[in-house]
């Protein structure tokens, strides 16, 4: 188990908030923020100095994201938000009419656009999948899938109230029938182990100012090199291609890589908090770090049930995940301001609470927020 007050010293608010709603927006550590100073301070080197320094930046953060994911650099491309992510994929598929895609209909709008899109530029259907109590299944999926449908897009972990996606038997589904597995893992990178190759992920996105503790405009796409060839570029820039600018002859000599989908200059400043981030998450490990954000949830539902609040999080654990989220005794908004008065901060959701706790956060904590409710 990692060393909790040395983590916390990274993140200076602490001493004054209770800040548990990190499935809205992160802290960012101390060396990560540096990290961003640093970077404007790179403005004033000679050019090619400068491009050499971002593009190391660039790929060390590939590295890490590979590293976190079980795949390869390669398989990666830096985006800046999950939506950029998701259209790459919606639009680079080669999908048309008669073909079907298979979404729960509980997901975030930013996993449903990008499809709804595609029905209603190309005719291609999209199925949606009810939720049963608040929650899909892998049966309940199947029912919706049959021999035209081409992809299967969903949320690792719900954002309203936490529901993790057994990604490993959908992915092993998919594989089978030939379907393009695409996951939406803004509410769970960073703060759950997930292998792609494992759970035969074909592509996976996310924004990084959630788990990932990093600013917004920073995000990654990781595409499973099988995959990779068959999702054509919907747009091109100069860092598309292999060529150099000096030796371009008009032709399209596309990189071999995910970084074929890069589109100019990336947000260097963002990337290179991103990368001190990411060091910090690989440096405490990502199953010490899922086992321990199970056990504030375990003590928090633990509290939550003997003051008599109902928990509308699924509590099995194969579907349990950092959020917990719970309905009230008494007004949730009274509740919401309460708490927030008390500088406990949480999210208030379809008028249930919603509670994030990342790494940094202690037992104490937990406690605090109990204490207050």
């Amino acid at each position: 188990m990692f060393e909790l007050a040395q983590v916390r010293r990274q993140f200076p608010e602490l001493s004054a908030v209770t800040y548990l709603n990190n499935a809205a927006q992160s802290l960012i550590p101390i060396q990560s923020r540096q990290a961003l100073l640093d970077s404007l301070s790179h403005r004033s080197m000679v050019c090619e100095e400068r491009i050499r320094l971002r593009q190391l930046t660039e790929l060390k953060t590939r590295k890490n994201i590979a590293r976190l994911l079980n795949g390869s650099w390669e398989e990666i491309v830096m985006v800046t938000n999950t939506s950029e992510g998701l259209n790459i994929i919606a639009q680079g598929a080669s999908l048309k009419e008669g073909d079907n895609i298979v979404v729960p209909d509980n997901e975030f709008p930013a996993n449903l656009l990008p499809w709804l899109h595609l029905k209603e530029s190309k005719g291609v259907e999209m199925r949606l999948v009810p939720s049963r109590g608040g929650f899909v299944f892998l049966d309940d999926i199947k029912k919706y899938v049959n021999a035209r449908t081409r992809l299967l897009a969903l949320s690792h972990v719900g954002w309203v109230d936490g529901f993790r996606h057994t990604l490993q038997e959908i992915g092993e589904f998919c594989q089978r029938r030939g379907i393009i597995f695409v996951v939406d893992a803004i509410q769970s990178v960073g703060a759950l182990n997930i292998d792609v190759k494992e759970c035969k992920v074909s592509a996976l996105t996310a924004g990084g100012y959630k788990w990932l503790l990093s600013p917004c405009g920073t995000g990654f796409l990781y595409i499973d090199q099988e995959l990779l060839s068959s999702i054509k570029p919907t747009y091109l820039s100069y860092l598309s291609i292999s060529t150099e600018p000096e030796d371009f002859q008009f032709q399209i000599d596309l990189r071999p890589d995910a970084s074929r989908f890069k589109l100019g200059s990336i947000n260097d400043m963002g990337i290179g908090a991103m990368e001190k981030s990411l060091e910090l998450i690989l440096y405490l490990g990502m199953e010490q770090i899922e086992s321990y954000l199970l056990s504030l949830t375990d003590l928090l539902a633990e509290g939550l049930q003997k003051k008599g609040h109902r928990i509308v999080s699924h509590l099995d654990p194969a579907h349990r995940s950092s959020i917990l989220t719970f309905e009230a005794k008494g007004d949730a908004v009274e509740i919401y301001n309460r708490l927030q008065d008390h500088q406990v901060i949480v999210s208030l959701r379809r008028g249930w609470l919603r509670v994030s706790p990342h790494f940094y956060n202690s037992e104490e904590d937990i406690a605090r927020l109990l204490e207050h409710l």
